[in-house]
């Protein structure tokens, strides 16, 4: 795998490297209390946020991997590690206090993966800067958005 992994764009590394430590505190503070997982003020944005977080990871994924699929060349094997990698945090999130297990927090990973392998095979040419660009915006988006609820 070393040799798929290193005929990749540097920038397409840098950015998965820093997205994948992005994941993981997040993941760390919502284990252990210091981020809330509860987002009370707008139904269901839990999943919204688990949609865009790892439909994204899948995409960087895909890239960083060069697009290697398996099985007949059917299943593509960056995706295919984000989904496992999730699955089995959201069937660990059974044994933490500050967390909590869901199949539709699943669903909405899925469905974020395959909305994002959509992006990917419709656009296949996507520089690193434009979904950086992109992923920004969404996030400032989000952001501005919450900002404005919690005002009313």
């Amino acid at each position: 795998m070393n040799n798929i992994i290193s005929s990749t764009p540097k920038s397409w590394k840098i950015i998965t490297i820093a997205y994948s430590i992005f994941l993981a505190t997040i993941m760390l503070f919502a284990y252990t209390g210091i981020l809330s997982t509860k987002f009370t003020h707008v139904p269901q944005l839990d999943k919204v946020v688990h949609f865009g977080l790892v439909g994204f990871a899948a995409f960087l994924a895909h890239k960083v991997l060069n697009r290697k699929k398996i099985l007949n060349n059917k299943v593509a094997i960056g995706p295919l590690i984000i989904l496992l990698l999730f699955a089995i945090d959201e069937y660990s999130q059974k044994f933490s206090p500050n967390r909590s297990c869901s199949i539709y927090d699943y669903l909405a990973n899925v469905s974020g993966v395959v909305f994002f392998m959509f992006l990917e095979k419709r656009w296949p040419n996507i520089s690193p800067t434009w979904a950086i660009e992109k992923m920004q915006r969404a996030c400032a988006f989000l952001y501005w958005q919450l900002g404005r609820l919690k005002e009313k």
